[in-house]
């Protein structure tokens, strides 16, 4: 399966160790609730977009169009975060049944 070599040198697979640590799988809220009470792993996966990051550097390469399609990278922000603005994302309500 394909491998690609990161900007700082690190090179990475999408076949290998299952699970591979290196591989990560994005599912984006509004489709995770519809697999509410009924979802297989199967079914997460399938719906999952596909992302690898770098061991070494944090990169970031998240394939949103599949992946058979270059992926977009994302670096680290140099500068930390400091402080978080909570009203910005308040906790989520409960889910009742």
């Amino acid at each position: 399966m394909a491998k690609w070599l990161c900007t700082c040198g690190t090179v990475l697979r999408l076949s290998g160790l299952i699970p591979n640590p290196t591989e990560w799988l994005l599912v984006a809220d509004t489709v995770f609730d519809e697999f509410h009470g009924r979802a297989t792993a199967d079914d997460v996966y399938a719906a999952a977009q596909h992302a690898l990051r770098c061991p070494s550097c944090d990169r970031l390469y998240v394939f949103w169009s599949g992946l058979a399609q270059p992926p977009t990278v994302y670096a680290r922000e140099t500068e930390p975060v400091t402080e978080v603005d909570r009203t910005m994302h308040p906790p989520r309500a409960p889910v009742s049944d």
